[in-house]
């Protein structure tokens, strides 16, 4: 991903959303609904200008990248019931640099000062986002998997539980 070097595959490997399934997506947040987006989602639908509002940032081309894939620590920070109580930890992956945030965006664990995950309310929803997850490796780490758990859990509007 350094620099622009895929610029010329962009048109090819494009993933629009249709203005159907956009209208669908917000009317699910509207109606209090969450949204758990995963990796590559930063990187989606760069023909919808509303689409990084909904996540809280996105990829911009040519200033995003990321270092080769490899192993990373990963910084937990508190204050927020999806990452109560867990520790850092360690995972295989690879860290999306320089993403554009919006000013509201609190990370909830970052790596190399780069946020990697954020929770936020969307119209009457939530929205949760994990930078990590490049191949199953980003998922063999227990904290990772413990922490979606929760993200899951949050964004159904359930008990987040402290597990001992």
């Amino acid at each position: 991903m350094d620099l622009d070097r895929f610029a010329d595959l962009r048109d090819r490997w494009r993933f629009t959303l249709p203005a159907q399934a956009r209208t669908t997506l917000l009317d699910h947040l509207e109606q209090g609904g969450g949204l758990l987006c995963m990796h590559a989602a930063a990187i989606c639908f760069d023909d919808w200008q509303g689409w990084p509002r909904v996540l809280g940032g996105c990829w911009t081309w040519p200033k995003s990248h990321h270092p080769p894939l490899g192993w990373t620590g990963v910084r937990v920070h508190g204050g927020h019931p999806v990452v109560e109580g867990l520790r850092d930890f360690d995972v295989v992956d690879e860290v999306y640099s320089d993403l554009d945030l919006l000013p509201d965006v609190r990370p909830l664990a970052s790596s190399n000062g780069q946020p990697l995950m954020w929770a936020r309310p969307v119209r009457r929803g939530r929205v949760f986002y994990d930078a990590l997850g490049h191949d199953t490796r980003a998922y063999d780490n227990e904290v990772h998997r413990t922490l979606l758990q929760r993200a899951a859990l949050w964004l159904l509007k359930r008990p987040v539980t402290v597990r001992d």
